[in-house]
């Protein structure tokens, strides 16, 4: 579809490996889009919500986690996506990576790729962790790209500018 390529030539898979100076603690993450089959659905991206427990406790993210000894960012990511929320890491095609970022409170790199997840029915049931995942959302991308449903709530000034969210 042209929203993949665009995605794909956005954001390019790029090398995995966190620089050097950054070698504490590394995370990865998927904002996993859906494309359901029937056409009648609307494309969505997956979120989640943590649990109460834990520094990120309560926290709305796309699925994924610390890394385990030996495992690449790609792994570390697909392996918690089908953790938390039971997806299959072969029904997901990953087309593309955003540059590394540091987590404020905690200093661990992350590292996001953006995945499809390939035949997606809205109808089937995910097998969520619930002692990690409270819900999971699927937020269609009409909602998430129309400016009438984003908020400004300044939990954390930038520059002077607070970070935007949605209603």
């Amino acid at each position: 579809s042209t929203l993949l390529r665009l995605i794909s030539t956005a954001f390019p898979r790029t090398s995995s490996e966190a620089p050097p100076f950054v070698q504490r603690k590394t995370a990865s993450v998927i904002g996993l889009f859906t494309f359901p089959d029937d056409n009648a659905t609307p494309p969505s991206m997956i979120f989640v919500k943590k649990t109460a427990r834990g520094r990120h406790g309560g926290q709305v993210a796309f699925p994924g986690g610390l890394a385990e000894p030996g495992e690449s960012p790609l792994e570390t990511c697909l392996r918690e996506m089908e953790e938390e929320i039971g997806i299959a890491r072969d029904s997901v095609e990953v087309v593309g990576q955003l540059p590394l970022a540091r987590t404020l409170s905690t200093s661990i790199t992350v590292t996001a790729f953006l995945g499809v997840w390939r035949h997606f029915n809205p109808s089937t049931p995910l097998l969520v962790d619930k002692a990690e995942i409270e819900s999971v959302y699927s937020l269609p991308f009409p909602y998430l790209c129309d400016p009438s449903c984003v908020t400004f709530n300044a939990l954390l000034e930038v520059d002077g500018t607070p970070p935007p969210g949605w209603k």
